[in-house]
């Protein structure tokens, strides 16, 4: 039997009636309060499944094998929906936090995974793979001139 990564079991969905299936079931343990709303994010960033915490721990059931990313907001008000601020009665938006790292869930797989959504500074929270707005890269200058000789050599070594 293969090693497991720690905190994860391997999940038996066999038996003599059915036939095993690929689902997935993922257990968060966050040190969160119960206000708050756990969603689990495919690779697009888009999300796949909510659910509420209760007494820190939320489950995710049935769940096809693949990358995800997990975020977190402290639903304040009690809509299920996050919030955001309002400037003229100086409210902030509801906390929002996102877990560091990916989750490669596969088939026929418990995994349980601890998360502290307070301990990674915000900035660094949110993956760059699911980060819509990246970082600009560096723009560098082009030779236009250098680029016009190279195209007159090969047009000159073509005739």
């Amino acid at each position: 039997m293969p090693s497991l990564p720690s905190g994860s079991e391997r999940h038996d969905n066999t038996n003599s009636t059915s036939t095993p299936t690929n689902d997935t079931t993922l257990f968060g343990n966050q040190n969160a309060e119960d206000c708050a709303i756990v969603s689990l994010l495919n690779q697009s960033g888009m999300e796949v499944k909510k659910g509420k915490a209760t007494d820190g721990k939320v489950d995710f059931f049935y769940i096809d094998p693949g990358i995800y990313y997990l975020s977190l907001f402290y639903d304040r008000n009690g809509d299920g929906k996050w919030t955001t601020g309002n400037y003229a009665l100086q409210q902030q938006g509801e906390e929002t936090y996102f877990y560091p790292g990916a989750i490669n869930l596969k088939a026929q797989w418990e995994i349980t995974q601890d998360w502290n959504p307070t301990k990674t500074p915000l900035f660094k929270q949110k993956p760059e793979k699911i980060t819509k707005q990246k970082a600009q890269q560096k723009k560098s200058t082009k030779d236009r001139n250098e680029e016009r000789r190279q195209k007159q050599e090969r047009n000159k070594r073509k005739r």
